[in-house]
């Protein structure tokens, strides 16, 4: 989970928070749904989207660089979708993916479709 170059369809957006003894669980939660409200309804902000982009384009660029990391992730490609070339294409995509695309993936990430575990060290003793 979390790595989306290895899931065919979409993957699940996982959020971690380490919180300090005590930490208020219900702060973070108000706090993403803000923010996924604030994308949903004013969408980015200036350069916003390219920034991401340009920063998503590097990490998948820097991790395919060593042969075992390409080779890698070519085969998940080739054993998901057939084709391993689509790495040298992921940039590119990346790349044109859009504002109102996020907006719109925004807006459909609602508490009713969400998840949470909240792990207590030590809650079992």
């Amino acid at each position: 989970m979390g790595e989306p170059f290895e899931v065919r369809d979409p993957t699940a957006l996982v959020l971690q928070a380490h919180l300090p003894p005590g930490g208020d669980v219900d702060k973070v939660l108000r706090t993403a749904d803000e923010e996924l409200d604030r994308l949903a309804t004013d969408g980015l902000a200036p350069g916003e989207l390219a920034r991401t982009q340009a920063r998503m384009a590097t990490h998948l660029l820097r991790d395919t660089d060593a042969v075992l990391g390409r080779a890698l992730r070519m085969a998940v490609l080739e054993q998901q979708r057939g084709a391993a070339e689509l790495i040298n294409d992921l940039p590119r995509l990346i790349g044109q993916v859009t504002e109102d695309q996020l907006v719109t993936a925004a807006a459909t990430l609602r508490p009713q479709r969400r998840a949470v575990v909240e792990v207590i060290p030590g809650g079992a003793e």
